[in-house]
């Protein structure tokens, strides 16, 4: 049971934007997806750098004489880590800036029905699908560009990498 229209606890059922029947990222995500597509180059530095200290490593022997280069190795290895993570969450953020409320607020309703996990999910996909459509298949989109982005930046520095060494 919900709380009354005056309770501070009320989430409104609108939390994920002002039409289910519109993509975000060609409306309110424009600037996002830019900023996204601008961080890629640093991305792909950074995983050029870390091939590049890698392909001096030994990782089939530990040599405390190569302390320096294993520690820029993994520090470099985390930063790009950190980048790919915070690029991509920021992108989602900014197109989906409700939807931590509104997952919530129907995994708590499925929780009381059952309280199992996997029907707390399937429960929130369900109704994802009945009242956010087009964001599900939006967000599909997305994590399916996300990956490719992801995959290209590593070719890039990958053959970046290889033809510097020729």
């Amino acid at each position: 049971m919900l709380p009354p229209e005056n309770s501070a606890l009320v989430v409104k059922e609108d939390t994920l934007g002002s039409s289910k029947n519109s993509f975000r990222i060609v409306r309110q995500g424009k600037r996002a997806y830019l900023d996204f597509l601008r961080n890629l180059t640093p991305q792909t530095l950074l995983f050029s750098f870390v091939i590049i200290t890698g392909r001096q490593l030994d990782f089939s022997k530990i040599d405390l004489s190569n302390t320096m280069p294993t520690v820029l190795f993994y520090t470099l290895l985390l930063s790009f880590i950190v980048a790919v993570y915070c690029n991509c969450s920021l992108l989602l953020n900014t197109l989906y800036p409700g939807k931590n409320e509104w997952v919530n607020r129907y995994y708590r309703r499925a929780n009381k029905l059952n309280g199992s996990k996997f029907y707390n999910v399937y429960f929130v996909v369900l109704a994802a699908l009945r009242k956010r459509y087009i964001a599900l298949l939006e967000l599909l989109v997305v994590f399916f560009f996300l990956q490719i982005t992801i995959a290209v930046v590593i070719v890039v520095a990958l053959k970046s990498v290889l033809l510097m060494g020729s």
